[in-house]
C-alpha cells in the first residue's frame, strides 16, 4: 500500500497500528509540525530519522522537499539533512517487515 505522499495518508492508514511508536529510532518515519498551532493533527511534514535525539532533544533528519543542507553541506532545496526537535514531532512510524518489498 504505497500511503508515503501525505501525512494525512500516513496517518490514515498507520496511526492505529503497531507502526506508531511513542520511541524514536534511527531510520523511523517521523512526522513533525511546522507551525507554532501543531494543527493539524496529523502533522505537517515527512521526515527519515537519522539519530537519536541529544541532551537537548535534538535530532538528525533527512527531508525531502525541504530547505537547507544539502549532502555535500552546501544550502540547497530539495532533499536535505536538518536537525529537528522532539517538541515538534506529531507522530512516529516504523514500518513492519511485510512494508518492505522482498
Amino acid at each position: 500500500m504505497k500511503i508515503f505522499p501525505s501525512c494525512y495518508r500516513l496517518w490514515n492508514a498507520w496511526g492505529g497500528t503497531s507502526r506508531k511508536v511513542s520511541e524514536l529510532n534511527h531510520g523511523d518515519i517521523v512526522v513533525v509540525y511546522t507551525s507554532a498551532d501543531r494543527s493539524p493533527s496529523y502533522g505537517n511534514h515527512i521526515t527519515i530519522c537519522m539519530s537519536f535525539p541529544d541532551n537537548d532533544g535534538n535530532f538528525e533528519t533527512i527531508e525531502g522537499n525541504a530547505r537547507g543542507q544539502g549532502p555535500s553541506g552546501d544550502f540547497q532545496e530539495g532533499v536535505i539533512r536538518r536537525k529537528r526537535n522532539v517538541k515538534d514531532i506529531a507522530h512516529i512510524y516504523r514500518p513492519a517487515s511485510e512494508d518492505y518489498d522482498e
